[in-house]
C-alpha cells in the first residue's frame, strides 16, 4: 500500500485484482468494491483475462474519500483466498 502520506483525498484510485478465472471470483471482487465503495459503477471496471483465458484481472477505479477506505479494501482482498494478486 502507498504511503498514505502520498495521496490527497478524495482522489480516484485504482486496485488491480488478479486470480483465477471463474464466476465466483468475479462475484467475490465485487462484493470486496462494494463493501467499501457502494456508489461504484460498472462502468469503472474492465476485465481482462490472461491469453489461455485461465486467470482474470480486474482494474476497478474507485472515488477513494480517505485513506482507510484503499487500506480495508487492500486487506479484503489479500485475506480472500481466490485472491492471487491485489496491486
Amino acid at each position: 500500500m502507498k504511503d498514505k502520506a502520498l495521496i490527497q483525498f478524495p482522489t480516484d484510485y485504482t486496485f488491480k485484482i488478479m486470480g483465477e478465472a471463474s464466476p465466483e471470483f468475479e462475484k467475490e471482487v465485487l462484493m470486496i468494491l462494494h463493501t467499501q465503495f457502494p456508489n461504484m459503477s460498472e462502468g469503472s471496471l474492465k476485465l481482462t483475462y490472461s491469453k489461455g483465458n485461465k486467470y482474470l484481472s480486474i482494474s476497478a477505479t474507485v472515488h477513494a474519500e480517505n485513506f482507510e477506505q484503499l487500506e480495508e479494501t487492500y486487506k479484503a482482498c489479500k485475506a480472500n483466498t481466490r485472491v492471487l494478486f491485489v496491486l
